[in-house]
């Protein structure tokens, strides 16, 4: 029986009270509505569960923003099931050379609209991308010039209200063109902040390609407390380094990678890995998502919707090339 108090499958039919929570049950209670993570008997008008304050995960195809180019190269984002707008942005884009590009960027919300950061930044690295006049090698050199146009985007970000920090953004981009070798890939990567890139091999342990910016970065680093630890903290999504800050202050870290024939490159916001933190549980929500879609905007959609199921507490966005 689930409990119409906690959630939990807690007592069989015919008990009286909850083993979790201890709360009686109420069998005039309507039974709960399926969906919601908390299993809440009934929703409120906006369709919020009344117990958790969430609302029922969307299906797949109610990702916000989508875009496919290809089969192979997608991106999907969606604001996730706490937050009433979308603060993330991203895109993929292909050049007449054959380079792709993919970025994702998180506004971050403390700051003052985080919203137009996040987009100017994705923009003016695409535009920068697209005008090839920052083509270099290795592909890094170019990604980081990606990164620096980014950053003078949210440096020149109007400010809204005034009420917080200037507008700021996370950013993490990748560079994809074709290697000598016939089959494989050039990768290079530049960042700024808590998204991140991950390379999913087959038969190979997935890597995670970023590091972070982050409070929760730093305590790992310093031993001082465990991954259990970092992650129940309030500050556990807390960011050193973001696009908007002065940028004698601001590293863009750069990182160059090759990819086998079958890999996987996958961008994402934290609404995304806050549920598969290591490399080893991002690559099983990878598979999964996978099975069975059809194309890399599908396996995008059904990332999102795992993101929601799990509680979808931020915005998630997930950029993806199959390789």
């Amino acid at each position: 029986m689930i409990c119409p108090s906690c959630g939990e499958d807690s007592g069989g039919d015919g008990a009286r009270f909850c083993e979790g929570c201890g709360a009686p049950f109420d069998a005039a209670k309507p039974a709960p509505k399926k969906g919601c993570r908390c299993a809440a008997p009934d929703l409120d008008a906006d369709g919020f569960c009344q117990i958790c304050g969430l609302k029922p995960a969307k299906p797949q195809a109610a990702a916000e923003h989508e875009q496919a180019l290809d089969v192979a190269l997608a991106l999907a984002s969606d604001k996730g099931r706490r937050h009433p707008t979308n603060q993330d942005f991203g895109l993929v884009a292909r050049r007449a050379d054959g380079a792709a590009l993919l970025v994702v960027a998180d506004g971050v919300s403390a700051s003052d609209n985080p919203e137009a950061a996040s987009r100017a930044a994705v923009k003016a690295a695409e535009t920068l991308f697209l005008s090839g006049s920052a083509a270099a090698e290795p592909l890094s050199t170019e990604a980081a010039a990606l990164v620096r146009a980014a950053a003078e985007a949210v440096i020149a970000t109007p400010v809204a209200e005034r009420l917080h920090d200037g507008p700021a953004s996370t950013i993490v981009l990748a560079v994809v063109r074709p290697h000598a070798s016939a089959g494989l890939v050039n990768i290079g990567l530049a960042w700024v902040g808590d998204s991140r890139a991950y390379l999913v091999t087959p038969n190979v342990p997935a890597t995670v390609l970023t590091s972070d910016d982050s409070w929760m970065a730093r305590q790992l680093e310093a031993g001082k407390l465990s991954r259990e630890e970092v992650m129940r903290s309030p500050f556990a999504h807390a960011i050193t380094q973001w696009l908007g800050m002065e940028p004698a202050e601001m590293t863009i870290h750069t990182h160059n990678a090759v990819a086998t024939p079958g890999a996987v490159l996958l961008l994402c916001s934290d609404g995304l890995w806050m549920y598969a933190d290591d490399p080893a549980s991002l690559a099983r929500a990878y598979t999964e998502a996978a099975r069975g879609a059809a194309d890399a905007a599908a396996t995008c959609r059904a990332l999102i919707s795992s993101a929601n199921a799990a509680g979808g507490a931020d915005n998630i966005t997930v950029a993806l090339a199959r390789l």
